[in-house]
């Protein structure tokens, strides 16, 4: 198995000129870190369910609650913010290398309150180094966009097991994409626009619909379309695009969290303070 790496493929992937040099992908797969770890997992027979923040941060409310704390008038405002707020915290820290130690008051208190939750992709990551030390995978390379000192620490760690195991890690160089104008100056700090450029346009709309509808209209008149490259297509965009007979992005309706839970402490906030 052949791999292309980078944080943002996690989502769908444009492939520009690597998939049109080839007439087939078998055995090749852009990955983020989410589909990397599931790699991993499966091939060390580590597979199991992973759990969305949101469900994480629903089960360390109720520890918040009788747990007194730095974090404790936050919570009287809003429980589920502050435990999720909490998690993000705790889940960096972790990525960087902190596996709990008591270096001040408030990480302390947030070693002891986060303990026993659910794990998150820094707990698994920790799992997988343990069985790289022991086990080989099947992952012939991994062709890396992002640079390595740009990564969190324990994918630092893991990209070192891998190739320690075997795994050919490759450095992938980005070409800088050609501009001019605007779209040229904006990459610079200080980005003043020039009038009468139309190199860098800025669209703003009421919503998402009438954004989608907008572009998707602008994408319909163009004499040739084939150049255009969409970057962070959803299901929205997708319906306006296929209403003018444009070549949609595949772009996903779900959401990385369950929507029932995202809508229960609305419900249970307008029950107590209507």
């Amino acid at each position: 198995m052949k791999l292309v790496f980078d944080p943002a493929f996690d989502r769908s992937v444009w492939r520009g000129d690597a998939a049109n040099k080839k007439p087939a992908s078998a055995g090749e797969e852009w990955v983020g870190p989410a589909g990397l770890l599931g790699i991993l997992e499966t091939q060390l027979g580590l597979g199991g369910p992973s759990f969305p923040d949101v469900e994480r941060a629903a089960e360390l409310v109720p520890l918040l609650f009788k747990t007194e704390g730095f974090w404790s008038r936050s919570f009287q405002n809003d429980a589920l913010a502050t435990a999720r707020t909490l998690l993000h915290w705790r889940d960096t820290l972790c990525m960087y290398g902190w596996q709990g130690q008591p270096v001040s008051p408030r990480l302390k208190q947030l070693a002891v309150v986060t303990q026993s939750i659910l794990p998150g992709q820094p707990d698994r990551l920790r799992t997988v180094l343990t069985a790289l030390s022991k086990c080989d995978v099947e992952i012939e390379s991994i062709s890396r966009y992002a640079p390595l000192d740009d990564l969190p620490g324990l994918w630092i760690a893991v990209f070192a097991a891998l190739k320690a195991r075997g795994t050919a890690v490759l450095d992938i160089k980005v070409v800088v994409a050609p501009a001019k104008g605007n779209l040229l100056a904006a990459r610079e700090k200080g980005f003043s626009p020039a009038i009468r450029d139309d190199s860098l346009q800025f669209l703003d709309t009421p919503g998402p619909l009438d954004a989608a509808e907008r572009v998707a209209a602008w994408i319909a008149g163009l004499d040739d379309p084939s150049g255009v490259l969409i970057i962070g297509g959803d299901s929205v965009l997708d319906t306006a695009l296929r209403r003018y007979g444009l070549p949609t992005t595949g772009g996903s309706n779900t959401t990385p969290d369950d929507t029932l839970l995202q809508v229960l402490p609305l419900v249970l906030a307008a029950g107590w303070s209507p």
